[in-house]
């Protein structure tokens, strides 16, 4: 069942059910309190939203910003009525994904050259642009509804250390945020840090499930756990993830020094994958043969799922791929209409 968990600084409305595919909504307090992400509207679902502003005494008219980390749907599905219930709020999310964010069943980007790569035929992958709108339509129970956005955050920092004063901010009552750019889990990720020392991650946390398909990601993903590396550690004490763990007890916050441990592990481990995948290549390998290898337990991937979309890891494999593929170290070659990688 989804509540609604009063950390301090911030209120978590966690998700009713399956807390690793559903975003939760977070809170920042304050005079004008701030609204991260919005879930989809079974998850944690619009009612949840309003009974825990009336629960915690918070007028939904003070509430002054409505931030979209990025435009996944888990996100920012049910952002239209959130921002309905908050009339005085302004949205804000990146430059990049605005026009996802407004047009939740769109297809992504790179869904074609992804399909090409597993090998689906262009039939195929047509039939699956088609239900795919449908499928979610139906799972999410909601029809498409095209929120407003009032504000837009550009990627305009590369690796160089963060530096508040370059960020773009916002105060809002008593609170300053700043607005880091983390591309890499979607080419126009946000993350937020606050002037309480909480870093809100979205979903840029250490060995996240899903990384964009495309040729530029990784040096993305690396670029922003880099940055993230570079943060002062007295300006965060708390990480706060999107997604948690019904298992565990403090399910989405993370002390900052264990937090900041895990990214050095995981930066670790992509760089390391880079380096395998040529090694492995010695015969040709599919993308699906490739992520079988450096992605066991992908295996075990809902076969149900897998009919609409591919698996998360399915995505890593490919980013790999097509960054080796871009820096001369693999290549391509369609053997009996197959798509292999070779080492060049």
């Amino acid at each position: 069942m989804g509540i609604a968990v009063d950390y301090g600084d911030f209120i978590i409305i966690r998700p009713k059910q399956n807390y690793r595919m559903n975003s939760n909504i977070t809170i920042i307090k304050g005079k004008n309190p701030i609204v991260i992400d919005s879930g989809t509207p079974r998850n944690p679902g619009i009612r949840l939203f309003k009974k825990t502003l009336s629960d915690y005494h918070i007028n939904p008219l003070s509430i002054k910003y409505i931030i979209i980390t990025h435009e996944h749907q888990d996100h920012a599905l049910n952002l239209f009525k959130i921002q309905r219930a908050c009339k005085n709020a302004k949205v804000i999310c990146n430059l990049n994904v605005l026009h996802k964010v407004q047009h939740q069943f769109s297809q992504y980007k790179g869904d074609d050259e992804t399909y090409k790569l597993m090998g689906i035929s262009k039939m195929k992958s047509f039939v699956i642009n088609i239900i795919f709108p449908l499928f979610f339509m139906i799972f999410y129970q909601t029809i498409p509804i095209y929120p407003r956005i009032d504000y837009c955050i550009s990627n305009n920092i590369k690796y160089s250390g963060l530096h508040l004063e370059k960020l773009t901010s916002i105060k809002s009552g008593d609170v300053k945020i700043w607005f880091i750019p983390t591309p890499g889990h979607s080419n126009g990720h946000l993350s937020v840090l606050d002037s309480n020392g909480n870093l809100y991650l979205g979903d840029i946390v250490p060995s996240t499930p899903w990384i964009e398909p495309s040729a530029e990601a990784l040096n993305d993903m690396i670029i922003s756990i880099k940055n993230i590396l570079t943060l002062d550690d007295k300006l965060v004490k708390l990480t706060v993830r999107a997604h948690g763990d019904f298992r565990k007890k403090r399910w989405e916050i993370t002390d900052w020094n264990v937090e900041k441990v895990k990214f050095k592990l995981f930066l670790e481990k992509i760089l390391s994958s880079l380096e395998k995948i040529p090694q492995i290549l010695k015969i040709p390998l599919t993308t699906q043969e490739i992520t079988g290898i450096i992605f066991p337990r992908s295996l075990k991937y809902s076969s149900l799922m897998s009919l609409f979309t591919f698996s998360p890891s399915i995505s890593w494999s490919i980013a790999y791929c097509l960054k080796l593929e871009k820096d001369g170290k693999i290549q391509r070659k369609t053997i009996k209409n197959k798509i292999y990688w070779l080492k060049t």
